[in-house]
């Protein structure tokens, strides 16, 4: 066992989170680059990606900085670290889903269904193989 703890705890622990920042024109878009110089921009979208921790307090910050330079936000979307993501933090590896598609960290996943349960409870991510190298 290589990470132990709720699906709570094992998401704190790494970093990853982000807020992606809507914008209605270009013209705000840059102006808020150029405030958050951290930030990745995606000019096609309008779309600016900020680091950021999943606290209301670093979220508050974010949006008064960006309120107080009159840089309107027009929606806002909130990323925090998931399973897959704590999967890959710590064994440095890809994982698959059930029906074996790799999944990429920050795609989209999909819903819980009795094939794939949603997660509850301690969780933890074991690595082990037999002396042929296959995963067990």
């Amino acid at each position: 066992m290589i990470a132990d703890g709720t699906p709570a705890e094992l998401k704190r622990r790494i970093p990853g989170g982000h807020v992606q920042l809507h914008f209605a024109d270009p013209s705000l878009l840059r102006s808020a680059s150029e405030l958050l110089p951290q930030a990745a921009s995606d000019p096609d979208r309008l779309v600016l990606q900020a680091p950021a921790d999943g606290t209301v307090d670093a979220l508050r910050g974010l949006l008064n900085e960006l309120y107080e330079a009159q840089d309107a936000v027009e929606r806002l979307t909130i990323h925090t670290p998931d399973l897959d993501d704590v999967f890959l933090a710590v064994t440095g590896s890809q994982a698959t889903d059930p029906d074996g598609v790799r999944v990429v960290q920050g795609a989209p996943q999909r819903p819980p269904s009795p094939s794939r349960p949603a997660t509850r409870g301690r969780c933890c991510a074991a690595i082990s193989s037999t002396s042929s190298g296959t995963p067990r």
